[in-house]
């Protein structure tokens, strides 16, 4: 039987310095254009409606998926 060894796991303590470089490297980045924020929160806006309506789709295909399920059952059970 093995004993385990308790403590960090191998590499874990590099992950943070790594996380910070990727940080400081998109921080130095100049910006060329300026941001569009009214352009960018109507994108945003229409991806969440997309989303939504993705949403309910599933939630009705879901719906009648239980419904045949249930006719299924019943049908068995009737024959």
């Amino acid at each position: 039987m093995t004993i385990k060894k308790r403590g960090r796991p191998l590499g874990i303590k590099n992950k943070p310095k790594a996380l910070e470089k990727q940080i400081a490297h998109w921080s130095a980045e100049p910006r060329t254009t300026p941001v569009d924020f009214k352009e960018l929160a109507q994108k945003l806006q229409n991806a969440l409606s997309l989303a939504y309506v993705e949403l309910d789709a599933l939630r009705q295909k879901t719906q009648l998926d239980r419904q045949a399920i249930i006719i299924e059952y019943l049908e068995s059970r009737v024959k």
